[in-house]
């Protein structure tokens, strides 16, 4: 393997350990169909992968939870591992 694609892989590899733990909220819409709306993105750093991971989850979890139980909501929100792609998703 050469040097340019030993540095690739390292670099993907980095950014794929970054990446664990990172969870994002999305919501629907009352308008588009199917729609995945990103709110927020969870990604906190912890001293453990597994704390990380339980940090952000449970953070997008409360959020999420805080914005159903406002009044007159018709929306759904929920969360995703990792970040957002898009920020409407019409499927």
């Amino acid at each position: 393997m050469n040097a340019v694609a030993m540095l690739a892989l390292t670099s993907a590899s980095w950014a794929a350990e970054q990446e664990r733990g990172v969870y994002t909220l999305y919501r629907s819409s009352t308008v588009v169909q199917d729609a995945r709306i990103h709110i927020a993105t969870f990604d906190a750093g912890q001293k453990t992968p597994e704390a990380t991971s339980r940090y952000n989850l449970e953070n997008c979890q409360v959020a999420a939870s805080l914005f159903c139980e406002q009044a007159g909501v018709k929306v759904v929100y929920w969360c995703e591992p990792g970040r957002a792609v898009d920020a409407v998703d019409s499927k």
